[in-house]
């Protein structure tokens, strides 16, 4: 019986989901049915019911706490000055899969000139900059009105990301895999500090980057 009502339950609540309407319930009280085995089964459906009641309140509060930790309680003011953080990223062809991630990078400080809507920002970035000037709040960092100004910005796409292309070679290693040499070159990145260098297999930078020759170091 046990096994019955829980699966009942679970098909109200999936009712309920769907279509927005409990299903048609049997009002069975202790006080209406003389069979003491309905009797029974009705307090059983009660309390079940109470109990199923509870864990979804707690699975909605659960959701809501989730959100509330996802908001970011960062705040500017109008003439503020945010350090604006941007993530590199590196063009791939579909014939070489692979993560590439750097490290995201903070330019500025830049002032707020505007606040737009609840959660993103103008900024007011130099002259001949091409980026869009609104940023969500979470791109943003606090500083001191005195730090100074980064005045070069590289060119964003949709994800608030900039492309990085190899400008240079600084060191060359072998490594070894599965008993095979490997050849590897440190790769300076643009827009990025040479201590930001990553090593990569020669053969993937000429596949990713075949005008990119490795005598520019």
């Amino acid at each position: 019986m046990l096994k019955r009502d829980l699966t009942y339950f679970w098909h109200s609540i999936q009712i309920q989901a769907l279509y927005g309407y409990k299903p048609i319930q049997l009002n069975l009280r202790r006080d209406n049915t003389i069979v003491a085995a309905v009797e029974d089964w009705a307090q059983e459906r009660v309390s079940w019911n109470s109990l199923l009641k509870e864990n979804l309140l707690k699975a909605q509060n659960r959701m809501k706490q989730m959100a509330d930790k996802g908001r970011s309680d960062r705040e500017f003011e109008v003439g503020e000055w945010a350090y604006l953080k941007l993530q590199p990223y590196r063009q791939t062809s579909v014939a070489v899969r692979r993560n590439l991630k750097l490290t995201a990078k903070y330019y500025g400080p830049y002032q707020v000139e505007q606040k737009v809507g609840t959660v993103a920002y103008r900024l007011k970035l130099p002259p001949r900059s091409t980026i869009h000037p609104v940023f969500h709040v979470s791109l943003l960092k606090k500083s001191p009105k005195e730090a100074p100004v980064s005045t070069t910005l590289p060119t964003l796409n949709a994800d608030s990301e900039f492309e990085v292309t190899p400008s240079a070679v600084l060191d060359r290693r072998t490594i070894y895999r599965k008993g095979q040499g490997v050849e590897q070159v440190l790769v300076q990145w643009e827009n990025m500090e040479p201590e930001e260098a990553t090593w990569e297999d020669w053969t993937f930078i000429h596949a990713q980057f075949p005008f990119f020759q490795i005598n520019q170091s």
